[in-house]
């Protein structure tokens, strides 16, 4: 893993870091914030090294089964990068760099705690020099892991495409829409952990044929992701205001956040449970389809409808948030779809094994 970040870091530093405005431009950054946008690119490409290094070491803790490490050193990162974020950018008025510094020396923070952490607690397993040259140990992580990884990317390219669309609208438009672009990171918190935790938990159980507890874990995360999901709903659906006013007080952008609220708050509902079953795919191996939803979903629904939403005449921003949850329905309609299918699919392959005597017998030994 070390190997492998290392040189996924160094490649992605050294495309922020030395095209940082063409990357802006690609962005259809409007033309006033182009040259602070390439500045937060480029110094946050340097940060980037501690981004990735903290990720991978959150991986590991999570995969152990220590979720809590992870949540005290990003809780830690989260304070450091307010504190410094006021620092820099309310009181030394550095603007987007200084927003930029905060973010990255924040994220080193917790790298360094996490290092110092392994070195004192040990993990459950050696870490030697002989490690490094493990035949095999890449690739193993590239096969399970190079699906979610693009996966992830094509997504997130999808959002540079629609922030790309919406950015031709306007500053007001541009800003709004990255006002909720920040409030989804927090707003989706629950069912994004539970993804993640879902991922490690599930292969745990299924790694030890223990599948009927991990359908029972999918369900109970989905039960308790729902009741936020809907909490989410109701707040960005009848406040979206309100949470545009954390960020701004310029009264067109508040107005455009909490109208592109008015559509899209309906994601937070949706993505409750779409999100527990992908974590659920992911710790069963079905990485593939996990990432084969996500791009069907961002490339032939959201950016469709949200080019096509955007051009119409007379648009607004309530007209281009429907794509939102439109592609989160999808999103879920496949999962649901696809968990039927391999549900059925190890139903046939155990059925003629499971005699009603075997079945007593394993039920008895339960």
């Amino acid at each position: 893993m070390v190997k492998l970040f290392s040189v996924i870091a160094v490649v992605i530093t050294a495309i922020l870091v030395i095209f940082p405005t063409p990357l802006a431009k690609l962005l259809q950054a409007p033309e006033e914030a182009l040259e602070q946008t390439a500045l937060y690119i480029r110094i946050c490409g340097c940060g980037m090294i501690f981004i990735t290094a903290y990720n991978a070491i959150s991986g590991i803790f999570r995969g152990i089964g220590n979720s809590i490490t992870p949540f005290i050193f990003v809780l830690i990162a989260c304070c450091i990068n307010i504190v410094l974020d006021l620092v820099f950018v309310a009181v030394l008025h550095m603007d987007a760099a200084g927003a930029a510094l905060a973010t990255i020396i924040a994220q080193a923070c917790s790298v360094v705690f996490s290092l110092i952490y392994v070195k004192k607690k040990k993990l459950p397993f050696p870490v030697t020099k002989k490690g490094f040259s493990q035949k095999g140990s890449v690739k193993n992580i590239i096969t399970v892991g190079a699906p979610i990884a693009l996966q992830d990317f094509l997504v997130s390219i999808s959002f540079l495409i629609i922030t790309a669309i919406v950015n031709k609208l306007g500053v007001t438009q541009s800003a709004s829409i990255g006002i909720a672009e920040k409030l989804f990171v927090f707003l989706s918190i629950v069912p994004m952990s539970f993804l993640s935790a879902l991922s490690a938990f599930v292969a745990q159980n299924a790694g030890h044929g223990n599948l009927k507890r991990a359908k029972q874990s999918l369900f109970c995360a989905s039960a308790v992701s729902l009741t936020f999901g809907i909490i989410m709903f109701l707040i960005t659906f009848f406040a979206g205001d309100m949470l545009a006013k954390i960020f701004t007080q310029d009264s067109a952008v508040i107005a455009s956040t909490a109208e592109y609220f008015k559509s899209c708050s309906f994601e937070y509902i949706i993505i409750a449970v779409s999100f527990c079953m992908l974590g659920y795919f992911n710790g069963l191996k079905k990485t593939t389809f996990v990432m084969v939803q996500g791009i069907l979903t961002a490339f032939l629904v959201r950016i469709p409808l949200s080019y096509y939403f955007s051009s119409l005449e007379n648009t607004n921003m309530m007209f281009i948030g429907i794509a939102v949850p439109a592609s989160a329905a999808v999103s879920l309609i496949l999962c649901i779809i696809y968990y039927f299918i391999i549900n059925r699919k190890s139903k046939e392959k155990t059925a003629p094994f499971d005699s009603e005597e075997e079945i007593a017998q394993n039920t008895q030994q339960a």
